[in-house]
Parts: structure tokens; C-alpha cells; sequence
């Protein structure tokens, strides 16, 4: 297996090429494909009251594509940044389970989970916590801008105008 940050790393070393590498987090908006976790659950949650998963517990650092697009820009653009690999996140982790409530919110609905055992992923197959060390972004001046309330609420009202693009009572794998 080809691991792509240390060949592109070693290209900036080995012949001089400015590479930075930019790590972002879990990316999240409106037209995120409908079988990913924010979007899955907006849509279950504006068809129903009903919400099926699989792991709630797990956590994520959950930044909104803005953000994430804002910190390529302006990392890609900082001298400081060559040769080094960059986390963009966040910084806070939120499980699924809150994920539901915070939609549940937005909806004006009182949510009530299901798990779903098709939806559990294999034990060894999922890492059950993922928060990004951002400090680096940071430091060159990076900072989310959407708070995952904001974003959510503006993912929530795109789900809700194009509902017809999603099948929320389908589990694609």
C-alpha cells in the first residue's frame, strides 16, 4: 500500500517540488451523497419520527466543506505549510446520537432512534472516535467559521427542499 502523504512529502524533499499536505476531518453540506451520516439522518428525520442507525456512540469531528475548502485555499497558499502535513477540523467531536438530537431540533421533531443491525459495521471495521488535531491550521490562521449548529440548519433546509432526492427509508451500502 502506497502511503500518498509520505511520496508526496518525499517529492518535496527529494527534488524541491512545494508539497503541503492537508488532512481534512469529516466534511459535511447539502449535497453530500444521502448514504453519509448527516445527510442520512436529515433525511430519516424529515420523513419520520422514526431515525435508524447502527453505532450512535461513535464520534466524529464533523467541518463544514466551506471551512474545509477556505483551509486548502489558504493553507496551499502559506510558505510556512511546505513539508508539513495539516489536520483541518473542527477540534470537537460530537457522537451520532447528538447528531440526531441537534437534527431533531432544527426539525422540530422529537427523534426516536432505532438501531438497525444491518447498519452496525463489522467490530474491526470502524474506529469509534475520530477529533482532528488542528493546531497547525491554526496556527496559519485557520479556523472553522460554521458552527455545526449553522451548519446543520443549512444542510437541514437544502435536505428539506430537495427530499426528493433522497430515499431515507433505504439503506445503501
Amino acid at each position: 500500500m502506497i502511503n500518498v502523504d509520505v511520496l508526496g512529502l518525499s517529492f518535496e524533499r527529494s527534488f524541491g517540488m512545494p508539497v503541503t499536505i492537508v488532512r481534512p476531518s469529516n466534511d459535511y453540506e447539502h449535497r453530500q451523497s444521502a448514504r453519509d451520516e448527516i445527510p442520512n439522518v436529515i433525511g430519516q428525520a424529515l420523513s419520520d419520527t422514526t431515525v435508524r442507525l447502527g453505532a450512535l456512540d461513535t464520534t466524529r469531528d464533523f467541518t463544514y466543506v466551506g471551512d474545509t475548502a477556505w483551509a486548502f485555499a489558504l493553507i496551499g497558499a502559506h510558505d510556512d505549510a511546505v513539508g508539513e502535513a495539516v489536520n483541518v477540523g473542527s477540534g470537537q467531536e460530537i457522537s451520532i446520537r447528538d447528531i440526531v438530537q441537534k437534527v431533531g431540533s432544527i426539525c422540530g421533531r422529537d427523534l426516536r432512534i432505532e438501531c438497525d443491525e444491518k447498519r452496525v459495521r463489522p467490530p474491526a471495521s470502524e474506529v469509534s472516535r475520530l477529533l482532528s488535531d488542528s493546531s497547525k491550521a491554526r496556527r496559519l490562521g485557520w479556523r472553522p467559521g460554521i458552527s455545526m449548529d449553522e451548519g446543520l440548519g443549512r444542510t437541514t433546509e437544502w435536505v428539506r427542499e430537495h427530499l426528493d432526492l433522497y430515499r431515507p427509508r433505504e439503506y445503501a451500502v
